[in-house]
């Protein structure tokens, strides 16, 4: 009996929460200069060798989402044996932080629609 009325206090509490109200806000707007280097910035925390990054091309710079800017781009580059992999596709949520741009750790996304 007290676990049933454990679980109903929690189920009650649970229907509780606030959702947000209204549009969230994802912050100003990376500039195209500013997404490229927060993306070059992720490529040099994340990649075995970012130094071998070949065509690397951004394809979406703007898409808004509740925890940033989301951009979609590709690259090619080696793994740890000294391979080219293929052109991989990813996409990084960006924040504007005053003058600087970063990017949201674990907020890196697999190939997205839109992307």
């Amino acid at each position: 009996m007290k676990l049933f009325a454990a679980l109903a206090t929690c189920f009650a509490l649970a229907g509780c929460a606030i959702a947000p109200s209204g549009p969230i806000d994802p912050g100003p707007k990376p500039t195209a200069a500013q997404t490229e280097a927060a993306i070059r910035a992720w490529m040099h925390d994340s990649l075995r060798d970012p130094d071998s990054v070949e065509d690397f091309k951004i394809d979406n710079y703007s898409q808004a989402t509740a925890n940033g800017w989301l951009t979609c781009f590709e690259y090619n580059a080696k793994n740890g044996f000294g391979a080219y992999v293929g052109i991989q596709r990813h996409g990084l949520v960006l924040r504007v932080a005053g003058t600087d741009v970063y990017y949201v750790p674990g907020l890196m996304y697999p190939p997205l629609p839109g992307c």
